[in-house]
């Protein structure tokens, strides 16, 4: 399995992170965030998905792909901390970051 690959099953399983530490602790004041979270993950992750197929499909290079899906792991796993704990300009360029990323995707495969 290759490493863009990987990373959508990664990217996948931090989409539901939020759901998992909300369960731990339904009480906390963070929870509802926790939700918000859930559903910002949700709507980004089929558009990285499909960036990534796009990517490979039109053999795109290789090794910026991988770099992109390695960022856009590590972008969305800073964002639900951020998110969690109310850090709204940290989650704001996060979540830009992540839109970038997937842009830089989509521009990667229409270049190749």
């Amino acid at each position: 399995m290759s490493t863009p690959f990987l990373c959508i099953a990664l990217a996948f399983a931090l989409v539901y992170v939020p759901l998992v530490a909300r369960a731990l602790a339904p009480g906390a004041a963070w929870a509802k965030r926790a939700r918000e979270v859930y559903a910002a993950g949700a709507v980004a992750f089929p558009g990285f998905a499909a960036a990534v197929f796009v990517a490979h499909l039109s053999q795109a290079d290789a090794r910026r792909t991988t770099v992109l899906c390695i960022a856009y792991v590590v972008v969305r796993a800073l964002h639900i901390p951020a998110a969690t704990m109310d850090l709204p300009f940290m989650r704001r360029a996060l979540w830009g970051g992540a839109l970038l990323i997937i842009a830089g995707l989509f521009l990667l495969a229409s270049v190749t």
